[in-house]
């Protein structure tokens, strides 16, 4: 006989312009898709979550609360009996209510920990620093206070920036080097990364610097990549549905303590390491060719958007694919060619300057060179 088991509808509220958000979205998702009934409604900015919002989703009769909580909510979901977890830090309105509600936490400090050991193991820095989200949040003091913690208990220092001392780029230039620069999180390291340049700062010679998320769309597209620490959202949005599950069985009960996630590993890239490891390197050219080919890109291109030296580059690729990446790139764009010329009836001339090429009698060459036969004829026949 089938059990009947009540659909519950929660409202979620997370971040989604983030990759936090959406890999905490992907495990709240995965919790539900393993057998638990729940209908979502989804908030993608906290900041759309008024107490109109709140208020309305009450009047519906939701049945929980799975939320990045902010401050202008924070009164009314205090005196909310609808079971509530927070993924983030509680706003000080809400600290005073006791039941139904939990909370669930990235472990920061352990996070701060974990940079502060990868640093003092990866080399002989003279200083280390850190930069805080400017807003100085909960979490970011968190991770300030396990870094610094950590290296005091080897004897070193570390200095904290502040709009009070002035432009990143010129307190970065102060910083006796080589300098180690942990960031709250990878945006503040791209944005390091921006100031280093300016001041004319070698990376990482000079300075080390990484990041916490592990954001790839920002880590592996800055120019040098990012280092950064990889927290496991996932599982915390899992657990998160699974704490919110155990509260909408038994809402009267009293509220359970915070959990708190294991920090993540370190995900090394160029921004503290000399050079990217081959196989890392390669699949980031390849990854710019197949997206950017058909823009007309060089080879410098290629080179500029690694961060690396037109040697060590072209080394390192023809090592591990056997073809230059100025080969690549026209392969890229031959077989970009090869699929108009077989799906469309656009004229040879639209086909040169949609797959990149400046030139049609260029195109035509190498073309019939590489197949030994003719656009037009290819596109009769192209078996």
């Amino acid at each position: 006989m089938k059990r009947n088991v009540k659909k519950r509808t929660v409202l979620v509220v997370l971040w989604l312009a983030g990759s936090a958000g959406r890999r905490q979205l992907t495990g709240i998702l995965q919790y539900i898709n393993a057998g638990h009934p729940w209908s979502i409604r989804l908030i993608t900015d906290p900041k759309d979550f008024t107490d109109e919002a709140l208020h309305k989703a009450e009047a519906d009769g939701i049945h929980g609360f799975l939320v990045h909580a902010n401050a202008q909510v924070g009164t009314a979901l205090a005196h909310s009996t609808v079971p509530t977890v927070l993924l983030d830090f509680p706003p000080p309105a809400l600290r005073g209510r006791k039941k139904s509600i939990a909370l669930i936490l990235d472990g920061d400090e352990q996070i701060g920990q974990t940079a502060a050991e990868y640093f003092l193991r990866l080399g002989n820095f003279a200083s280390f620093a850190f930069v805080p989200d400017a807003q100085n949040r909960g979490w970011s003091r968190l991770r300030e206070r396990g870094y610094k913690t950590a290296l005091r208990a080897h004897g070193r220092p570390c200095q904290t920036y502040g709009a009070d001392k002035g432009l990143l780029a010129d307190w970065l230039r102060a910083l006796p080097k080589p300098a180690a620069v942990f960031t709250a999180y990878d945006l503040l390291a791209q944005e390091t990364i921006e100031a280093c340049k300016e001041a004319k700062l070698s990376i990482p010679k000079q300075v080390a610097i990484l990041g916490v998320d592990n954001d790839e769309l920002i880590c592996d597209y800055a120019s040098p990549s990012i280092s950064s620490i990889r927290i496991d959202h996932e599982t915390l949005g899992f657990e998160a549905a699974k704490l919110l599950d155990r509260l909408m069985r038994a809402p009267s009960g009293r509220s359970p303590k915070p959990v708190f996630m294991p920090a993540g590993t370190v995900v090394e890239r160029e921004s503290t390491a000399p050079t990217a490891p081959t196989a890392h390197l390669v699949a980031r050219a390849q990854n710019f060719i197949s997206a950017h080919a058909a823009d007309g890109i060089s080879v410098a291109d290629v080179v500029s958007h690694l961060g690396v030296s037109r040697r060590l580059a072209d080394a390192r690729f023809g090592a591990a694919t056997g073809t230059s990446i100025r080969r690549a790139i026209e392969d890229r764009r031959l077989a970009l060619v090869r699929e108009q010329l077989k799906t469309t009836r656009l004229s040879i001339e639209k086909i040169s300057r949609l797959c990149g090429y400046a030139n049609t009698q260029r195109l035509k060459y190498v073309f019939k060179a590489r197949f030994g036969i003719s656009m037009s004829k290819w596109r009769a026949d192209p078996t």
